[in-house]
């Protein structure tokens, strides 16, 4: 075709960012993406979750869910309606332990070494023993202390929320400041010492209580309740653990619990790390490397410690916005941010997102960051995001040892549990996913010449499953998409390898295309093109190439383009939904 001119990608190895203009991202970047995967450098159908097989976990208000990683496996500790499970997950068997006198609202959860803690923020907590490799309640016993006479119960753990074990004590956010009616939701208060020959000391709080070494510990500024703890690592101390991180409000505080109890009273333990957002999602905070993230009031955010080399350094500390490439897919999640979860998999930190898509505190999907990107990509980013994962409403995600590997575990809004995994191909009800990517505008190697958009060639690689694909296209800037061609299968026998399928060729109709309502001038004309390729299967996107043909720095005579007759309309196209791939949730 005389004058034709091409454009297009190879691979994407820096991912999406969903923020930037799309004329001004690299080539290596795409615009938007919705379940896929881009390790390797190639766009890829995201993994595929699989329903746990075992017993079903009973419908009513989901409450919160927590990993019990002990020496012999991994358990769920879950709180639906006012009862406490524990889902084993090496044999599926699910087990109520005890209830509460509530029914609603969050519930917060604390290892304590061997322990699990689980509070409702109002009574006494509900605290789970491993013995034997079986979990049961621990009941409360007590004993009169020789030295001081005083009655200890065990456990004495006051009301509370939000909870952390560091430095061998608890650390927890009260319901009252103890022996006050003062709200304790900008307070910590720690626990007894664990002693190695009576572990169960490590749920008391006589110390507070009694010996008054350090009462509850206050935020050093008016910075809002706490909404996450966390503890920093490859810190200067004897044991490499450093400060306990109180994430509020308007900032972030750190307290050195690392220091001698006695000395409490007289030290000054807290520390103002940074003001700014803060954090209100306490199942968001996650330890990766040496690092703290959690889901700020703004984003996802890092809280690093770095030590350098010389002897004596200090290191430094850093509190890095992470997520601007997803912010269209955050920034509408406010109200919901206090059942926001996350979770690490495979070297990846995936994050709940899209809390407005539901009322019932559920999410539409996960954000995906590939954190080992500069391994798998070979990029020199800290990290890449695949964008929005969907499929299902998810009520909260965290991650556990199954068959001595770490995976991702979700609970959904209908109270079922799923997991990810790299070796299946469908979803649940055998389900082909859909996924989508949204290209940079391609400009053909100038930004001011109207071209015309002839047609697009795409090659696909590990077609693992029959896939429909389907492109659309946009004049750069113009907000709808225009379908380009007709929807192409390509079919892959049952049970079949995995296969490349090279050069499916999608034409454009000239006699049926729309015109822009603002230029009067076909949508197949402009001076850039962004393309969006949907499928709905299994493949790896290999390659794609755009053809176009100048037609002069003129403009065209509106829409007679090769005598094709178009009606103008309004506002011709479509818009592709991010949300509305769900699979199917089988009772």
């Amino acid at each position: 075709m005389p004058g034709e001119q091409f454009d297009g990608f190879i691979e994407l190895s820096r991912g999406v960012n969903a923020t930037r203009n799309p004329m001004l991202l690299p080539e290596s970047q795409c615009a938007r993406a919705i379940n896929v995967s881009f390790r390797g450098g190639k766009a890829r159908t995201r993994p595929a979750w699989v329903a746990l097989e075992g017993d079903r976990l009973p419908a009513g208000v989901f409450r919160g869910m927590a990993r019990w990683s002990l020496e012999r496996s991994d358990w769920l500790v879950l709180v639906i309606d006012a009862s406490v499970y524990t889902f084993a997950i090496g044999t599926m068997v699910l087990t109520k332990h005890a209830d509460f006198d509530t029914s609603y609202g969050n519930c917060f959860f604390t290892q304590a070494d061997r322990f699990m803690v689980v509070q409702d923020g109002e009574g006494e907590p509900i605290v789970l023993k491993e013995s034997g490799g079986t979990p049961s309640v621990l009941e409360p016993t007590e004993f009169e202390d020789e030295q001081s006479g005083i009655t200890i119960r065990t456990p004495s753990i006051p009301p509370g929320t939000i909870g952390l074990f560091a430095h061998g004590r608890i650390h927890m956010v009260p319901k009252f400041v103890q022996n006050t009616s003062v709200s304790g939701k900008q307070y910590l208060e720690s626990g007894d010492i664990m002693l190695p020959d009576e572990p169960e000391s490590v749920l008391r709080f006589t110390e507070t209580s009694y010996l008054s070494e350090g009462g509850a510990h206050a935020m050093p500024l008016e910075m809002g309740n706490i909404g996450g703890l966390g503890v920093l690592r490859n810190a200067q101390t004897g044991t490499g653990l450093g400060s306990v991180v109180a994430f509020a409000r308007n900032g972030v505080c750190a307290f050195d619990f690392s220091i001698s109890r006695t000395q409490w009273k007289d030290q000054v333990l807290s520390n103002v790390l940074f003001f700014g957002p803060g954090c209100r999602s306490p199942r968001s905070v996650l330890a990766v490397n040496d690092d703290l993230l959690y889901r700020g009031l703004d984003g996802i955010r890092a809280l690093r410690y770095s030590v350098t080399q010389s002897a004596g350094s200090s290191g430094t500390l850093s509190n890095t916005p992470l997520s601007q490439e997803v912010t269209p897919f955050l920034e509408n999640d406010t109200p919901w941010l206090p059942n926001v979860s996350s979770a690490l998999w495979d070297n990846r930190f995936l994050c709940t997102c899209g809390g407005h898509t539901a009322r019932d505190g559920s999410f539409g999907g996960l954000i995906s960051w590939d954190v080992g990107a500069s391994y798998y990509n070979g990029v020199s980013a800290a990290g890449v995001y695949d964008g929005l994962w969907t499929g299902f409403q998810v009520n909260q995600i965290t991650h556990a040892l199954r068959d001595y590997e770490m995976e991702v575990f979700a609970i959904s809004s209908t109270n079922k549990l799923y997991r990810l995994d790299l070796d299946a191909v469908l979803d649940p009800g055998d389900t082909p996913i859909k996924s989508r990517i949204e290209t940079k505008s391609m400009m053909f190697g100038d930004v001011v010449t109207t071209k015309r958009l002839n047609y697009v060639e795409l090659w696909l690689s590990e077609v693992a499953t029959t896939t429909e694909v389907t492109i659309y296209y946009r004049p750069h800037a113009y907000p709808l998409w225009k379908k380009l061609g007709d929807t192409r299968t390509v079919t892959i026998p049952p049970g079949g390898r995995a296969q490349p399928c090279t050069r499916l060729r999608f034409n454009i109709d000239f006699s049926a295309e729309n015109c822009n309502p603002i230029t009067q001038e076909p949508l197949y004309l402009g001076q850039g093109f962004q393309l969006a390729v949907e499928w709905t299967g299994r493949a790896t996107i290999d390659r794609l190439r755009a053809s176009v043909e100048p037609v002069g720095e003129q403009n065209p005579d509106p829409c007679d383009q090769e005598g094709a007759v178009i009606e103008p309309s309004p506002m011709a196209g479509q818009e592709l939904p991010d949300y509305d791939y769900q699979f199917p949730e089988t009772p």
